[in-house]
């Protein structure tokens, strides 16, 4: 059987230690998969750690690790888990490949995947959530949804747009500081929505076949990440994407994040050829 080695960097503080403390963990004896799709630390610092094969959750001493559960419905509804996010008052979202699902710290439990009208269950792929400035909270996927209620009869939703929009299968999204909410998908473009609700789509064939990542820097500057030609800004001067980092290709990047660090904006990534940096160009 192929093993695979998970080397997870947690600089942990407070509760878990003093300065920077070191631990590497193995997909073989600490958590469900090597294959990561996201980390996230909740406000309790558990810091949660989702996988294509479970959900795992480390309080600085052990993991705890969920699973689908057959028959039990508060068990996670998928095992392919996309992301954890947590929301200003404190509800923990889990985002699977079977909907979205609310978790519960006093029961240790998770409740049924949402719903929308007409009562049926919205069992699609959600990757992310996104909390708006003005409270609202969207969840993002196949089909962008608004979480327009939760109490004790679950979590209720609404999709956000029409079909004739063919605004779908949603792999990021941000609000800028201007509060046009901006979204990306892979192979159709990004579109914005404005504050007056008009939409404005920029076709990936002007940019990148395969966009895979969308940021705002620290200065509020739009960039977008292709996997085949790279990295593009976004002009407000012309409405447009424009490229700014097409050499970066030559590390055979694929997987790329915005950061900043001592107040310099700066590219990280990883691929054929290793982990890479660049400065901002």
């Amino acid at each position: 059987m192929r093993h695979f080695l998970l080397t997870i960097l947690l600089i942990m503080s407070g509760m878990y230690a003093r300065g920077q403390n070191y631990r590497f963990f193995s997909s073989d004896h600490d958590i469900s998969s090597s294959l990561v799709n996201s980390i996230y630390q909740d406000h309790y610092g558990m810091i949660w750690i989702s996988t294509e094969d479970g959900l795992n959750r480390y309080d600085g001493t052990k993991f705890t690790i969920y699973r689908n559960v057959i028959g039990d419905s508060t068990s996670l509804a998928h095992n392919f888990v996309n992301s954890v996010r947590e929301d200003s008052k404190g509800h923990i979202y889990v985002c699977s490949q079977k909907g979205v699902q609310l978790y519960n710290p006093d029961t240790d439990t998770f409740t049924h995947t949402s719903r929308r009208e007409g009562n049926t269950e919205m069992k699609y792929a959600f990757s992310d959530i996104l909390e708006l400035r003005d409270g609202r909270v969207w969840a993002i996927g196949t089909f962008p949804t608004e979480i327009t209620r939760i109490g004790p009869d679950g979590m209720w939703m609404r999709r956000l747009f029409s079909d004739d929009l063919d605004i779908r299968g949603i792999g990021g999204c941000i609000e800028d500081a201007e509060g046009n909410i901006w979204l990306m998908n892979g192979w159709n473009g990004v579109y914005r929505m404005d504050r007056v609700g008009k939409i404005h789509h920029y076709d990936s064939r002007s940019m990148d076949l395969d966009l895979h990542k969308i940021s705002c820097g620290p200065d509020g500057t739009l960039y977008v990440w292709g996997n085949t030609r790279g990295l593009y800004r976004y002009d407000r001067g012309s409405d447009s994407f424009v490229p700014v980092a097409r050499q970066l290709l030559s590390h055979g990047a694929r997987r790329c994040s915005l950061l900043q660090v001592r107040g310099r904006s700066c590219w990280e990534g990883s691929g054929a050829s290793g982990p890479w940096s660049a400065r901002r160009c």
